[in-house]
């Protein structure tokens, strides 16, 4: 059993936000400290999204659905000098305080901190995925309930409606052991 790397596979379900940060809020995600007194309102604003957010600094090159295309040379690498992740002059909301305040903007990728605890597999997770993709349906990690590995009930498994319990159509419930066998 191998654990999941919750932050590669985001990227492939596409269970994140991407935004951009203010100086003030970069430095802070950055550093963990503000420079000068910021004001109350607006710290209260970055605080409460970084209690729902695990947020890194970046955005995608890859060529999926969630991107939007926003990078001058969206599909290929970065060179060693590339600015792309930061914008000199912005008024868009900042995604951390959401102040309109002129300046610059740094790209980034906010994670919700309630998938980045899911005791999932990454054998659980290819098994999950291929089932999705077999129905046609979209993958979510948090779809899925894993079982307490202390759960006097199949500890450790991964269950759910595939594709999720919130669609039009039911496909089947599956249970998925830490292995990645799975049982509907």
């Amino acid at each position: 059993m191998t654990a999941l790397n919750v932050f590669a596979a985001v990227m492939n379900t596409g269970e994140f936000v991407i935004g951009s940060v203010c100086a003030d809020c970069m430095f802070y995600i950055a550093n963990g400290e503000h420079y000068g007194r910021p004001n109350q309102a607006v710290a209260a604003k970055l605080f409460s999204t970084l209690n729902k957010y695990e947020v890194t600094f970046g955005h995608s090159h890859k060529d999926n659905e969630w991107d939007d295309e926003r990078c001058y040379h969206f599909g290929s690498n970065c060179s060693a000098d590339c600015d792309c992740e930061a914008t000199d002059f912005s008024n868009s909301p900042c995604f951390g305080c959401e102040t309109r305040t002129a300046g610059a903007r740094f790209d980034v990728i906010g994670i919700n901190r309630g998938l980045l605890h899911t005791n999932m597999t990454d054998e659980q997770y290819n098994k999950l995925s291929d089932l999705c993709q077999r129905y046609g349906v979209k993958m979510n990690i948090g779809d899925y309930l894993v079982n307490s590995p202390n759960s006097s009930m199949m500890p450790g498994w991964a269950e759910g409606w595939v594709g999720g319990p919130n669609q039009a159509q039911k496909t089947i419930y599956i249970g998925v052991s830490p292995e990645g066998d799975s049982h509907s």
